[in-house]
């Protein structure tokens, strides 16, 4: 059995959700996607 955490599904769409965004706003869309490190790194 699989578990994934939702910290690993949130940060998995970083590729597609800063496509095309400004510098200054990926600080604001990743802190908006709230994942948490440790959890991702399991």
């Amino acid at each position: 059995m699989k578990i994934r955490s939702a910290s690993f599904n949130n940060i998995s769409i970083t590729p597609w959700v800063l496509k095309g965004v400004y510098v200054p706003d990926i600080i604001t869309i990743l802190a908006s996607l709230y994942f948490i490190l440790g959890d991702i790194d399991r």
